[in-house]
């Protein structure tokens, strides 16, 4: 009784906050400029960018491109689907463009993932570990207003990510190891893997310390047998294993406040978007290319009542110039 009085309780002040709050951001056209980050990625191509195009003009290759690990500190299943579905179209588009013959992607990749295990579904999970997450996560099949249903979803989102702080829970998700991405390769004939990562920076007025994934990474996506995406959970070491060993982004690189906007002689460069990208040669069981790019927001203004900007809402039109710089040096 007391825990399901605790769960109303938990709900109605979202539901309270959601009501009261009426977030509307009227955002003045603005200009995106590409960075290359200061923070490395810790991850080291084996060769140099001029040998891949060398290889893809002589031979297009087939490439899968895994779902990318997403580090944004607000999330929520409806914002994640609606980045990840932008961002792996322009992704699509790009190594197309850059010589690769086809790019696999989307919910059979995903998948394929789920069913090896790499990723595993959160809702068993949930269920064992955090009793409120999985009773929030059951809500988000309610008929609730979109902005409801995004504050349940952040809610469900940061509770995912934290589930494995501090070691209290086990997240036994399979490695994406070298054995892993060798199955991936044979079931789709693909001569490339592409990974990579993801953060939509807060960018509001105040820059706060947000919880990040340091344990756990979630993954949303979309399912058209109910209302919400399925949703799924990996332990972050096993996810970023990269030349047989975990390498998880460092925290200058995801961390919001430690991006924060800077002024220059005539602009304010608001952070919003940074993208990593590590391609691997699956025959020679190499990264050959690896590059990352960060794209912040010139001259942003914005006219926010009862609430702050949020970096969710300029997220969409950042990737399209975020993905080209990222892609450039192969075009």
């Amino acid at each position: 009784m007391r825990l399901r009085r605790s769960i109303f309780c938990a709900l109605a002040v979202i539901l309270a906050a959601a009501g009261c709050s009426h977030i509307e951001d009227a955002i003045k056209p603005v200009s995106f400029k590409t960075f290359s980050p200061a923070e490395s990625t810790g991850v080291r191509a084996a060769a140099s960018v001029g040998v891949l195009k060398t290889r893809l003009e002589r031979s297009p290759g087939r490439a899968v491109l895994l779902p990318f690990s997403d580090y944004s500190a607000h999330n929520s299943p409806a914002t994640h689907v609606a980045t990840h579905k932008t961002l792996q179209e322009l992704l699509t588009n790009g190594l197309r463009s850059a010589g690769m013959d086809s790019v696999l992607s989307g919910n059979e990749i995903a998948s394929f993932l789920v069913g090896k295990g790499v990723i595993l579904e959160a809702a068993p999970l949930v269920s064992r570990e955090s009793p409120r997450t999985a009773a929030a996560l059951e809500e988000l099949d309610g008929a609730w207003t979109d902005r409801m249903s995004d504050r349940i979803g952040q809610t469900v989102h940061q509770n995912l990510i934290n589930i494995g702080s501090g070691g209290s829970a086990d997240v036994p998700s399979r490695p994406l190891s070298e054995n892993v991405i060798r199955e991936i390769a044979d079931r789709y004939a693909a001569d490339y893997v592409i990974r990579g990562r993801v953060t939509v920076y807060e960018s509001g007025l105040e820059l706060q310390d947000y919880p990040y994934p340091e344990e756990t990474l979630a993954f949303y996506f979309p399912d058209p047998d109910r209302t919400r995406p399925f949703i799924g959970i990996a332990d972050v070491a096993s996810y970023e294993i990269i030349d047989g060993r975990p390498l998880p982004p460092p925290r200058e690189a995801i961390r919001s406040e430690d991006n924060t906007p800077y002024e220059t002689l005539t602009q304010k460069i608001t952070p919003i978007v940074r993208l990593d990208i590590f391609v691997q040669d699956v025959v020679a069981g190499e990264i050959v290319f690896v590059n990352s790019v960060e794209v912040r927001a010139a001259e942003l203004k914005t006219v926010t009542l009862h609430g702050h900007s949020h970096g969710h809402n300029l997220a969409g039109r950042a990737l399209r110039p975020g993905v080209e710089s990222l892609l450039e040096p192969l075009i």
